[in-house]
């Protein structure tokens, strides 16, 4: 990276900029003399914002930030820099591209809170913590808000109370489609395990033991397959999130021999359905920003889930249910 003159990271999200933190924090790199292109779908004052890291942490002469859409014409505005020896500001400017930029200046003029939240997430940088673990562990409040709006709320049944949250975390990382998908092969795989393990006779917990090791077969095949054919997304799957998938077929499974397959499957849905809604809040770009640069908004988080917590009145679904008694 010594011998470069632009560094540029396009991302959808501050996955981009995080990576790029992380890895100039670790490598003790600076980028004096250096120009670094960000394009990005975060909202621009809150990208800004989260920029201050890197700025604070490598010192790059100019921090350019554009929108993803403008992402190609911000490459080629910097192979223009290049070859013609002219600013990439100009060269954008020539492109009619949107962008801000960040230097030293904006260090100097953040307030005292602002500077301590920056100081800190450069500590967690340097100590080898990725910013991608930071920001899950953030996004985890919101998306444990989402399951209990759907449980308080509108009266969705989901397994367990913060299963779908923790699922969310795993499809954030693996990808959506990829996500469902495993999560139905884990499924499939539990339902034939199961039926195999009954015939043993074993308690709850070895039982449960059993079957967590048979879905870690499944998935330690994906992560092979994944590398086997480049793909990020199984290659990069974490064994977390897959405890709480053998948890959920688990109870599955449970639900099953109780209630019938018709129940455990509709409980199955809802719970896929919720874990989904919260992928989708807690993948939206801006948000992700947000809790990097504003980590405060969690008290905020706090307060909804008290003011859900003290609801009396009926739920959606029991309304639905009672609508006839209730018109009379």
């Amino acid at each position: 990276m010594q011998d470069v003159d632009y560094v540029m990271a396009i991302s959808r999200d501050v996955s981009g900029l995080d990576v790029l933190i992380d890895y100039v924090a670790t490598a003790d790199l600076w980028l004096n003399g250096k120009e670094v292109i960000i394009s990005s779908d975060v909202d621009k004052r809150m990208l800004k914002q989260h920029s201050l890291v890197l700025q604070k942490e490598a010192s790059p002469d100019l921090i350019i930030l554009t929108g993803l859409k403008d992402s190609e014409l911000a490459w080629n505005a910097t192979l223009s820099a290049l070859v013609q020896k002219r600013p990439v500001t100009e060269m954008l400017d020539d492109r009619n591209v949107e962008f801000t930029t960040v230097d030293d200046r904006d260090l100097d003029d953040i307030p005292a809170y602002r500077g301590a939240v920056t100081d800190t997430i450069l500590k967690v940088s340097e100590s080898n913590i990725p910013l991608e673990t930071l920001k899950l562990i953030l996004l985890l409040p919101f998306a444990a808000t989402i399951v209990t709006i759907f449980r308080n709320i509108v009266g969705a049944r989901t397994y367990g109370v913060f299963g779908p949250a923790i699922m969310s975390i795993a499809f954030l990382s693996s990808g959506l489609v990829v996500g469902l998908i495993l999560f139905a092969v884990l499924l499939v795989t539990g339902v034939f395990a199961r039926r195999i393990i009954e015939r043993l006779n074993l308690m709850m917990v070895p039982r449960l033991a059993v079957l967590l090791t048979m879905c870690c077969m499944v998935m330690a095949a994906a992560i092979a397959i994944g590398i086997k054919m480049n793909s990020q997304y199984l290659a990069r799957l974490t064994v977390f999130p897959l405890i709480i998938m053998a948890m959920v077929i688990e109870n599955f499974m449970k639900t099953t021999m109780e209630k019938g397959i018709l129940d455990a499957l509709k409980i199955c849905f809802s719970t896929v359905i919720v874990a989904v809604v919260c992928f989708l809040v807690i993948s939206i770009p801006t948000l992700q920003a947000i809790v990097m640069t504003h980590p405060e908004i969690l008290i905020l988080v706090v307060g909804l889930n008290i003011l859900i917590g003290r609801w009396k009145g009926l739920r959606i679904v029991e309304y639905l249910r009672f609508s006839k008694l209730i018109k009379g």
